[in-house]
């Protein structure tokens, strides 16, 4: 009989379309309705900060999401296609002698993941995931200041880049499914 809940922790490493790298980790709840599981899908990662002209640009980005997943089973193995649709909400922060500015953008992500699971003992499974999250550039910041001049040179009005717009993820966790 399949478990009717499943409860997925992993920890994740993310390549961007602005060629940054993302660390962090997701956390997934899903209860099956026949075929289907159906649940929801929260993601953290930090960038590892990334040295541009004007200072040292940091990015955390929180993402949450509704999922729908179901599962083909062999045996101890296990191979389930997930899609998801959410937000993201990245706050950026451009540190560099004499100023420090931060900029928050959200936006619409979709997800579309592989996770093939191998399970170990009755209700515990390791996991591996591959996924793929894009979404459309976000408008505007609300958040942009005059232009100004300092010691290092001038700033632009919004001289934070905007957040990428896809990515690739790969995470390695765990499942639990009473």
């Amino acid at each position: 009989m399949e478990p009717r809940w499943h409860i997925l922790a992993a920890a994740e490493i993310a390549r961007a379309s602005d060629a940054s790298t993302w660390y962090g980790g997701a956390a997934t709840v899903c209860a099956r309705l026949g075929r289907a599981c159906l649940g929801a899908r929260g993601r953290v990662a930090r960038d590892g900060g990334e040295p541009l002209f004007t200072g040292t640009l940091r990015r955390t980005a929180v993402d949450g999401a509704i999922v729908a997943a179901t599962a083909l089973n062999h045996g101890r193995l296990r191979v389930a296609p997930i899609v998801a649709l959410g937000t993201r909400w990245t706050h950026s922060e451009l540190v560099g002698v004499p100023v420090a500015l931060s900029a928050d953008d959200v936006g619409l992500r979709a997800e579309v993941a592989a996770t093939v699971g191998w399970a170990f003992a009755r209700h515990w499974s390791l996991l591996a995931e591959i996924a793929g999250t894009a979404g459309p550039t976000p408008g505007g910041r609300g958040n942009t200041r005059p232009s100004f001049f300092t010691l290092a040179g001038p700033f632009p009005e919004d001289p934070i880049p905007r957040p990428p717009t896809a990515d690739l993820h790969f995470a390695l966790g765990i499942e639990l499914a009473p």
